[in-house]
């Protein structure tokens, strides 16, 4: 009798642990933020949204609102843009349309992601408060009937480039402060949909880099093309005169140290000139 109690005990916690994770939106899924725009999730996938972004203007301007028409929004996804005095250095901006000189900073910087239940990522920014002591959230907040809505998230979709923002944003309005949500479909979504930016956030190589690549490059192309020049339409042989400009390369050594003697030689007779009039004590000998 006793076996049987604790064995509906244990059944009874079990599906209490698994009601209580499905009620509050438990997921093994996570997602490390890399940048603004950028997360790795737990299974090593990347989402990335670097390449849809607008660099210095917002890349998608004037979203509706889902109950209003009063407002639209401008987004950037990685890239702080400003579009008045009011919105400076923002990710996201309010416009109200029937006044073109409000315009209300929403987004700033992203908190963290979130990855949901149904495999969707979510965007959360940091709350924002502007000089009137107004508040302002794209993050989550609970809304019709209890259901959970969060700020922006990321639906994949492989057809969707460079993405697109379906219905708009929904509004909740409270005293002194606002939340914003939306939904924004995009390839970019996608685990590894678009170009992966490093650890650091930097996808792109450097000038140097670039620079090093193609002198390499066309270095091995020189003596490829070189030596089968030599070889088979001049007739060389032997190595290693079969390189091509080989008188040239081998005078580099000499070429080299007689450089670098007339740079000591002229680098002593400064040196030797200077501690001669440095020596000197400023006085006529009597």
């Amino acid at each position: 009798m006793l076996g049987k109690q604790i064995n509906t005990v244990k059944v009874l916690i079990i599906i209490w642990i698994f009601s209580s994770a499905e009620f509050t939106g438990i997921s093994q899924e996570t997602c490390d933020k890399i940048d603004d725009c950028s997360c790795k999730k737990s299974n090593g996938k990347i989402i990335n949204l670097r390449e849809i972004d607008g660099g210095s203007k917002a890349a998608f301007k004037n979203i509706p609102t889902v109950r209003s028409k009063q407002y639209t929004f401008d987004w950037n996804p990685c890239t702080s843009f400003s579009e008045n005095s009011e919105c400076l250095n923002m990710l996201m901006c309010q416009k109200n349309l029937h006044s073109t000189d409000e315009n209300n900073p929403c987004a700033q910087k992203t908190s963290k992601f979130k990855v949901n239940k149904d495999g969707t990522t979510t965007i959360i920014y940091q709350s924002f408060t502007d000089s009137k002591d107004y508040k302002r959230y794209v993050t989550k907040f609970r809304c019709l009937f209890g259901k959970l809505c969060d700020s922006i998230t990321l639906k994949c979709d492989e057809s969707q480039y460079p993405g697109n923002t379906g219905s708009g944003v929904t509004e909740r309005y409270e005293p002194k402060n606002s939340a914003y949500t939306m939904v924004f479909t995009s390839r970019c979504a996608c685990d590894n949909g678009c170009d992966s930016p490093s650890e650091s956030g930097s996808s792109k190589l450097s000038i140097g880099s670039i620079l090093l690549i193609v002198f390499f490059a066309l270095l091995l192309f020189y003596l490829i093309a070189g030596v089968l020049i030599k070889r088979y339409k001049m007739g060389v042989e032997s190595v290693p005169e079969v390189i091509p400009n080989y008188e040239f390369w081998a005078g580099i050594p000499s070429l080299v140290k007689d450089g670098v003697i007339f740079t000591c030689q002229g680098v002593r007779s400064g040196c030797s000139s200077l501690y001669q009039r440095s020596s000197k004590s400023g006085y006529d000998k009597i």
